[in-house]
């Protein structure tokens, strides 16, 4: 289990390890890849699956992340780099006017929320388990939300603001990633995974 990190700093060093990495990838999705690999299971009180009310009967700590890009058409959220996803969902496209990713895209503004389950806005969408709370944040470029980074938790009250802060970062460096690897132009075949082409050095 990771340490719960106490301020929003702590997570510097794993962003700048992601943003690295994902610098030195070869192409837009495996540049997401990289930085996913270092936000899921990072954010978050740790232990908050234990605390009472924290987990319903029945449920098991579950953690994840991943980001969400828009669509061309801007109609449809796509899942890439998810964590802990099953297999069936990898690049789910889910439609763009509902749940909290409609909500960040008209607002431009993170949203943290503690309890899934009484919160009108969530659209459950992992077919695994229903998450407690949720974190996300916009990808923002030249004015616009070009995607979202999220993770989510089945434990309730898992995140504070200090992880949204520390979010925020990852969201920045994914939209700095996204556009120095091409990922605008080549957005649809990172989602139908047809051979990408490898970034000049």
């Amino acid at each position: 289990m990771n340490k719960t990190i106490e301020s929003a700093d702590e997570a510097f060093a794993p962003l700048a390890r992601g943003l690295a990495n994902g610098l030195r990838a070869a192409n837009p999705d495996l540049a997401m890849q990289a930085l996913t690999a270092e936000l899921h299971g990072l954010l978050g009180i740790q232990d908050a699956h234990l605390k009472p009310g924290g987990l319903l009967p029945g449920e098991k700590p579950l953690v994840i992340a991943g980001i969400e890009m828009v669509s061309a058409d801007r109609q449809e959220f796509v899942f890439i780099a998810e964590r802990n996803f099953p297999a069936h969902q990898h690049r789910q496209r889910i439609p763009i006017g509902s749940g909290h990713q409609a909500l960040v895209m008209r607002t431009r503004k993170s949203v943290i929320s503690e309890d899934l389950h009484k919160d009108p806005v969530f659209v459950q969408v992992l077919s695994a388990a229903k998450m407690g709370s949720l974190i996300m944040a916009p990808m923002m470029w030249e004015g616009e939300v070009m995607g979202m980074v999220f993770t989510a938790s089945q434990a309730r009250r898992q995140f504070r603001p200090l992880d949204l802060t520390a979010l925020e970062a990852f969201a920045d460096a994914a939209a700095v990633l996204w556009v120095a690897h091409d990922g605008p132009r080549l957005l649809e075949d990172v989602l139908s995974e047809r051979p990408l082409p490898k970034r000049r050095s």
